[in-house]
């Protein structure tokens, strides 16, 4: 039947198209919650090179890393709590550097031996939207400048160093700014308007190229999940879009069209995230799907 897809609750699909149950969750590790129950607003690991594994969260107004005991304060830079203030991330891993960012407090920074500290943007904005580490680069999004949110602008750093911010190097769209996501050769900057694509040139005049490659792009800076191969699957106010590169983009969640999508609350789509699984080679999506008003909208 038409609604059988969208009526389900706690199913997936199998790779012969059967339907089974879905598994649960659990703690990391097993441990409790951290006192009082913090919202988790960000979570994730990373690598030290060689081969150091850093768990990390930020939960409340703490951000924290996983000894292998139990979790361990590493605060140091202001983190506001609030359930919307979320954090993206991207690694540096060379150097092997975490940069976090929600908009609201000044953007961190995270290495193995350090604590969560205030990231050094030699002053250019205090606060991103949005960041991604691409061409050896820091690159951060949708900046506030002197109390005001420029969302039309990238500023980026020198190569291979994160905390060289010179005056010259930014960038502006004309269209504001929701996630940066690197893509094979290129930087993707996605806005709702359309895709961009960041392009370096080898050229220390004219460093990278701008060009606008696609008319949708998505609408939540959490909200882009990049497949092997390079593909990004993406979320939309009317649905889930896939990209691969080329100057169109496909819609792969018609299915959901009919009883499905009419319940998202549209009004919380930009707290919307995705993510791959690589071991079940699924992409998974958060949606605020709200059968009545104002329940299943946190997207934490």
């Amino acid at each position: 039947e038409e609604a059988a897809i969208t009526t389900m609750s706690n199913m997936e699909l199998g790779t012969s198209g059967e339907l089974k149950k879905r598994l649960g969750t659990a703690s990391y590790e097993d441990e409790d919650p951290e006192s009082g129950n913090p919202t988790v607003t960000f979570c994730g690991e990373f690598t030290i090179p060689p081969t150091t594994t850093e768990v990390v969260m930020i939960a409340g107004a703490k951000a924290y890393r996983h000894s292998g005991s139990g979790w361990v304060d590493q605060t140091d830079g202001t983190i506001t709590a609030g359930d919307d203030n979320t954090f993206v991330g991207a690694v540096d891993e060379g150097k092997g550097v975490l940069l976090v960012t929600n908009g609201v407090n000044p953007p961190l920074s995270k290495t193995t031996t350090g604590v969560f500290a205030v990231a050094d943007v030699e002053s250019r904005f205090t606060a991103a939207g949005t960041v991604a580490h691409f061409d050896n680069r820091a690159w951060w999004g949708s900046t506030t400048t002197s109390g005001t949110v420029e969302y039309d602008r990238i500023w980026y750093s020198d190569l291979a160093d994160n905390t060289c911010i010179p005056s010259s190097n930014n960038i502006y769209f004309g269209h504001p700014i929701i996630a940066l996501v690197p893509m094979r050769e290129s930087l993707a900057v996605h806005t709702e308007n359309g895709i961009f694509a960041i392009t370096p040139t080898g050229n220390s005049e004219a460093p990278f190229q701008k060009e606008q490659v696609t008319t949708r792009g998505c609408v939540s800076k959490r909200g882009v999940a990049v497949l092997p191969g390079g593909v990004q699957q993406f979320i939309r106010r009317d649905g889930i879009y896939s990209w691969d590169g080329g100057d169109a983009v496909e819609k792969i969640s018609h299915a959901l069209d009919g009883g499905y999508w009419p319940k998202i609350d549209a009004s919380r789509m930009k707290h919307s995230f995705v993510l791959y699984y690589p071991l079940k080679d699924q992409t998974w999506f958060w949606l605020p799907y709200s059968e009545t008003s104002g329940t299943q909208t946190e997207m934490n």
